[in-house]
């Protein structure tokens, strides 16, 4: 378990964590569950970090690699933040079972942010728990799906507004293609405490293929009556007047396909920092395989 506690005055990122699963020796017979937790927390008087989760898997001979499995959880818990976020990004190889649990709370005048792509495990599932602890507070969450092949992903959402006179924003994007199966459920819940809450939730999605699935469930609950809050799911396929103008411009269906896709998608992964080149350039593989 990583416990990273921060007392000082001010604290400027970024910070990194990076899990590395080493070759398996002996063989792996059955495939074994890793539980890496960390728990963070912060008391100070400013603070602008960014941190960066990701996995770095080493190669392994073929014949002798079994699908590994992953539960993740991280809880974060912030006094007078100014910004803190984190970024979570999923390589896991293609045969991987990935779970990952973040809860946070947000106190007054704290703003947390995060943002997670998904697009690499077999089986995969991102749930962040957050609440809204204190007035003028803000959530700010982006969630990026890329599902192709047989995978089944799955991003889920759970806020609380507990305190009145805060806001949240949750921006969800998915894209299926081939065989894969994505789901998303956010929920926003609003007692009577949380009066004058602004919320926004909004889940949009492309479905590129007949076999592929996507399942939306944003919901609100809310009991307070001075609230501001909106949800929604929309899911289509590419835009075909957007298809007949670059294809007017001489692109040809594919790439016409892949700049709309790298357009929808982009919008989430421009707004999410520290990721490296890497990831870039893997998520722009991605895309091509679901343009084929």
């Amino acid at each position: 378990m990583l416990r990273l506690v921060v007392a000082c005055s001010v604290l400027r990122g970024p910070l990194a964590f990076r899990d590395s699963v080493p070759k398996s020796s002996p063989p792996r017979r059955v495939a074994p569950w890793r539980r890496p937790r960390a728990f963070m927390t912060a008391t100070l008087d400013s603070v602008d970090a960014a941190f960066l989760e990701a996995e770095a898997f080493k190669e392994e001979d073929e014949e002798e690699r079994a699908p590994a499995a992953t539960s993740r959880a991280r809880e974060w818990f912030d006094g007078a933040l100014a910004a803190a976020g984190g970024a979570r990004e999923s390589a896991a190889e293609a045969d991987q079972v990935h779970v990952h649990h973040v809860q946070c709370g947000v106190r007054r005048d704290g703003e947390f942010r995060s943002r997670a792509i998904s697009d690499g495990a077999a089986v995969g599932r991102v749930a962040v728990e957050a609440e809204i602890l204190g007035p003028h507070a803000r959530f700010d969450f982006l969630g990026l799906q890329l599902g192709a092949g047989d995978q089944n992903l799955d991003l889920r959402t759970a806020l609380r507004h507990t305190a009145g006179d805060a806001e949240s924003v949750q921006d969800i994007r998915n894209v299926a293609g081939e065989r894969a199966k994505l789901t998303f459920k956010g929920r926003i819940a609003v007692p009577v405490t949380g009066q004058k809450t602004n919320a926004d939730q909004i889940c949009k999605s492309l479905l590129l293929d007949d076999g592929a699935t996507v399942n939306a469930m944003p919901s609100l609950e809310i009991v307070a009556d001075d609230v501001k809050c909106t949800h929604g799911a929309t899911i289509a396929d590419l835009d075909e007047e957007g298809l007949f103008y670059l294809n007017s411009r001489m692109l040809s269906e594919k790439d016409a396909r892949k700049l709309l896709l790298k357009a929808f998608c982009y919008d989430i992964v421009q707004r999410t920092d520290l990721l490296p080149p890497a990831t870039v350039d893997r998520l722009d593989a991605k895309l091509s395989q679901l343009t084929v």
